[in-house]
């Protein structure tokens, strides 16, 4: 059974998760074989505060641009 794990940040809808389990279900299918029931895809969603790059988290003033870049992107799912 493969467990396929996507770490994000939180923001997206359920529909484009859904869309994206669909997605990676079905290539673990085509690349890897075995069937569609033993392919498990979990998500997990971190909080900017919870991720840092370089020394700075992903909440902090460094990274201001870049999230609010990320969230523009991520409400028109």
């Amino acid at each position: 059974m493969p467990l396929v794990t996507i770490e994000l940040l939180p923001g997206r809808s359920a529909e484009t998760k859904h869309k994206m389990a669909e997605a990676i279900t079905e290539i673990m299918e085509t690349i890897a074989g075995g069937s569609r029931e033993h392919c498990w895809v979990l998500f997990r969603e971190t909080a900017a505060e919870n991720w840092a790059i370089g020394g700075e988290t992903l909440a902090s003033e460094a990274f201001k641009a870049k999230v609010a870049a990320y969230k523009k992107r991520v409400k028109g799912d």
